[in-house]
């Protein structure tokens, strides 16, 4: 009998000895009721280590707990048996298009565990001079992700007055910055260039030089839409965002090789981007995982058959000229087999079937369409390119 008690007096205080797990430490400081766990997942948590099984637990929209939870000590809201799942946070979308506006749910990234989308893409924003205004109606709209707003070149052009001119007076530059200046404080969280795309293109490097300062000084990132992507002009195009980077972080939008080939050709590209960093400039990139690109059928055609040029008159006067540049574009760019009309007349074609079915030469097609008749898939991208710019540390999805 006395054996026993002291066998029992022995247990207790070597358990009372027992130090507390990292799980009960918590809940003495922190209580005991919590609003979400998600229990036997596996957790990728962000740092660059492998996946390892773990339990979250959640209170007021925070995660609170990482690690093995004793459900019969807490008091849930609500279970989510994860095992045999991955456990991870939202992923970020740093090139993304929408209208918080129309579809202010934007169902199609939350399925994909999108939860931040960045929007105002390629130079491109709403046409408000009051970018207060437009940021607060689309809080007012409690979008399913978080929003990153950036303001759009293009569209801040189009503000001041510039729209396609080439030549900017100094009073049309000051506005321009001060329109830039005014978005950022609004809470815009950067700039985005499309210098590809009408009227961005007609920037000049002084310009853009003024407009990365105003970035720089707002603490933004200026976000850019090259101005060539193709493979003989690319690092042409990077040098001059680079130039930009002297004064602010700067990112290169869904960074490819257009016609490329190969992954030392990527490997080239790197470098050039690592070399920079080396050198004090902030660079980084984003990257699509597919190798097509989806844009207006205008990136097709040149520069003086698009606006402020009247279209008509350039296919009357130039018409050879144009049939001429169409094909050498449309060849180079793998063909119109690998143009896949996803508007107009002749969506879900490419352009090679609708040739055959009309019984017209492709560059023929693409004249009577004129370059805002349509947009398109564009299959232009090597895959064993992209896969090496991907692996990149400096390159995100």
């Amino acid at each position: 009998m006395y054996r026993l008690l002291g066998l029992l007096l022995l247990v207790n205080a070597l358990t009372a000895c027992r130090p507390l797990s990292s799980f009960d430490r918590f809940i003495q400081q922190s209580g005991t009721h919590f609003d979400l766990l998600i229990a036997g997942g596996t957790l990728i948590d962000g740092s660059g280590q492998p996946g390892y099984p773990a339990d979250l637990l959640v209170r007021d929209g925070e995660i609170v707990y990482t690690g093995p939870v004793d459900s019969s000590k807490i008091e849930l809201e609500q279970w989510i048996d994860a095992r045999g799942k991955v456990v991870c946070p939202g992923f970020i979308d740093p090139h993304a298009h929408g209208d918080p506006l129309r579809t202010p749910a934007f169902e199609n990234f939350l399925a994909q565990g999108v939860t931040t989308i960045a929007l105002g893409q390629d130079g491109f924003s709403p046409s408000e001079a009051d970018t207060e205004k437009w940021l607060s109606a689309w809080e007012a709209q409690a979008t399913g992700p978080n929003i990153l707003p950036f303001v759009g070149h293009s569209s801040l052009r189009e503000l001041a007055g510039i729209g396609t001119a080439t030549e900017v007076a100094d009073e049309q530059l000051q506005r321009l910055c001060g329109l830039l200046e005014q978005a950022l404080q609004a809470g815009c969280w950067g700039l985005t260039t499309g210098l590809e795309y009408v009227p961005g293109t007609y920037a000049t490097e002084t310009e853009l030089l003024a407009l990365a300062r105003v970035v720089g000084q707002g603490g933004g990132l200026l976000m850019s839409h090259l101005r060539s992507e193709d493979d003989e002009q690319i690092e042409a195009a990077l040098d001059e965002l680079l130039r930009q980077g002297q004064y602010c972080r700067v990112q290169v939008s869904h960074i490819k090789v257009v016609y490329g080939k190969g992954a030392a050709r990527a490997r080239q590209i790197l470098q050039k981007l690592h070399a920079a960093r080396r050198s004090g400039v902030e660079v980084t990139a984003d990257w699509y995982p597919y190798t097509a690109s989806y844009t207006g059928i205008g990136i097709v055609f040149p520069a003086w058959a698009k606006a402020p040029h009247n279209y008509e008159q350039v296919k009357q006067q130039r018409r050879a000229e144009l049939a001429r540049y169409l094909r050498m574009r449309v060849e180079k760019r793998n063909g119109p087999a690998a143009t896949l009309f996803g508007s107009g007349p002749y969506a879900g074609q490419t352009l090679a079937e609708v040739a055959a079915q009309s019984g017209k030469a492709f560059e023929e097609v693409l004249m009577e369409l004129g370059p805002t008749g349509a947009s398109g898939a564009y299959f232009v991208m090597d895959e064993a390119l992209q896969a090496t710019l991907f692996k990149d540390s400096l390159v995100m999805v």
